[in-house]
């Protein structure tokens, strides 16, 4: 019995070291659902929150030499946003780049992220998370953490849970992965160019993600070695109390 809990024991230390992050070459999937996403239509008169259904992508992880894992982007799936000016539109993410620290803090970054719309066709249906026209205009993608970023936010201001006007300059945070692998990552920006009618529409988007292991991470081997001498050495002493007892 002694034996079988130092072997759970050590197991259980080997599991707890990588509480706050996620496990370095493995397989995950990363579940996404928006939670107050939305974008500033700039031309209409209302404003609309945009609703994704949850989204599934596949992430392969590898060590990042501090304590965290970076992740890829292994397969992707399409997000479906509702009740926009121009029915339903799709963002396909066909790729991205991230990293899990050793304290949980996340970066995403969805690169190459595309849409489609139902009604209007988006010159080609080109990327849209790049800021190339704003004041500080980048030509990079626009990338998620579970930090805090600054913009425009559809919140609610009555208390009846529905989203029901824009913030100027409000403050959307994340929140760091906890220990059932759940977690909030934040984006704000504004739409590039390519967008035609679009273009530099300002946007918030809040998803909430959790992560789901799909493949088993052995244990080290050097646990595994270290578990099995000191089993070992257990074993010899007791085989050696137990001959000196019958010699006796």
């Amino acid at each position: 019995m002694k034996n079988m809990t130092l072997a759970v024991s050590l197991m259980t230390i080997a599991g707890y070291s990588q509480a706050a992050t996620l496990s370095p070459d493995s397989t995950y999937d990363m579940s996404i659902n928006t939670a107050g996403s939305c974008f500033q239509v700039a031309y209409c008169n209302g404003f609309t929150n945009n609703v994704a259904p949850g989204s599934i992508i596949s992430i392969s992880t590898s060590d990042d030499g501090a304590g965290g894992v970076n992740f890829i982007v292994t397969s992707a799936t399409d997000m479906l946003y509702t009740g926009t000016p121009f029915g339903l539109f799709t963002m396909t993410n066909i790729g991205g780049l991230g990293n899990v620290d050793a304290d949980g803090n996340i970066s995403y970054t969805p690169t190459g992220r595309i849409a489609a719309g139902q009604f209007t066709p988006y010159s080609g249906t080109p990327t849209w998370n790049i800021d190339d026209v704003s004041p500080d205009a980048s030509t990079d993608y626009t990338s998620f953490t579970s930090g805090s970023m600054t913009n425009y936010e559809f919140i609610d201001t009555d208390a009846d849970a529905i989203q029901d006007t824009w913030l100027e300059a409000h403050t959307a945070t994340g929140a760091t992965l906890d220990t059932s692998l759940n977690a909030t990552i934040v984006s704000a920006g504004n739409i590039g160019s390519a967008w035609d009618v679009f273009v530099n529409t300002a946007y918030t988007e809040i998803w909430n993600v959790s992560f789901t292991k799909t493949s088993a991470v052995p244990v080290p081997a050097a646990i595994w070695l270290f578990g099995s001498g000191l089993i070992g050495l257990t074993s010899i002493s007791r085989f050696r109390r137990t001959q000196n007892i019958s010699n006796q």
